[in-house]
């Protein structure tokens, strides 16, 4: 199978490490979604990859979903029935560190082949692009996750605020309105 290198730029990488539920999660997958512009657009339409180009409008643009499942359809001929992770190099060719997560916007050089899918139930048939590896030529850290503050924008949730049972936010509730929190019916709402 011939394989062919394009630019573009990476989001929702999510080749690093163990696999991850897939969409349906139903089973475990290496994904990521790679953006590409018109010249490449173009260029994968004329392989006959149209159909599997997706704009959903944002900052993506024209972009192809790739995926790996890391149970095969069919054992190898070693028996094998267990994909490899997607080989992730840097700038260098050096194997990426898999706890350096990849960022949206990150840009790349991405390898792929096509596979020629048969029939099924669940397929059509036709080409489908299949992932071989990722080079990251510019990196995007993604973004720090905060903690989140539950009485953010809650009225009257100021640290000295009174709610009607005499507690302050952040207080811990006495025996009797931990009784009253006991006897609540979660079902009748």
């Amino acid at each position: 199978m011939a394989s062919y290198k394009i630019p573009g730029k990476i989001y929702w990488c999510k080749l690093l490490g163990n696999p991850e539920p897939g969409y349906d999660e139903t089973k475990l997958e290496w994904s990521t979604d790679f953006a590409v512009n018109a010249d490449i657009k173009n260029q994968i339409e004329r392989r006959g990859l149209g159909a599997k180009i997706r704009n959903k409008g944002g900052d993506r643009g024209d972009y192809l979903s790739f995926t790996r499942p890391l149970k095969k359809t069919a054992p190898n001929k070693d028996g094998k029935i267990e994909n490899e992770p997607v080989r992730v190099i840097d700038k260098d060719g050096n194997t990426w560190d898999n706890n350096r997560k990849i960022g949206n916007g990150s840009e790349g050089i991405l390898t792929f082949g096509i596979y020629d899918v048969p029939p099924s139930k669940k397929f059509k048939g036709g080409p489908k692009p299949v992932i071989y590896e990722l080079q990251v030529t510019h990196y995007v850290a993604p973004p720090v996750k905060e903690a989140f503050d539950f009485t953010a924008g809650v009225e009257g949730n100021k640290p000295n605020a009174k709610d009607p049972e005499g507690l302050r936010v952040g207080d811990k509730p006495n025996a009797n309105q931990q009784e009253n929190f006991a006897g609540w019916d979660q079902r009748s709402s």
